[in-house]
């Protein structure tokens, strides 16, 4: 019967080492699993902030794409109006030469 008592306890203390192995293990994975979620918790803080720039950074170009398309509207008008302009001045200098010649007799 004392060698039954003797592996008895033997298997006891490899299951208390066992139990304790474990228990480490847990307790490590808890603290592991701790930092991740404090790291988690930063970037995602760090994303919202990311994702507030990125919404301005957006709508600013949105707001200067429309400024855009405006002034190159303007200018193309603008250029258009000039052109006509100029189309008639050189009609207008044309006329005021053949006004200007004297009819040769």
């Amino acid at each position: 019967m004392s060698e039954t008592a003797a592996r008895l306890q033997n298997h006891n203390e490899e299951m208390v080492k066992c139990l304790n192995t474990l228990r480490q293990q847990r307790k490590a994975l808890e603290e592991r699993i701790a930092t991740q979620e404090k790291q988690k918790a930063h970037l995602r803080k760090d994303i919202d902030k990311l994702q507030r720039a990125l919404g301005e950074v957006e709508g600013s170009i949105a707001d200067d794409t429309r400024k855009l398309n405006e002034c190159s509207k303007r200018l193309t008008e603008t250029e258009a109006g000039y052109q006509k302009v100029v189309d008639t001045l050189q009609l207008l200098l044309l006329s005021a030469k053949e006004k200007g010649k004297l009819p040769e007799d």
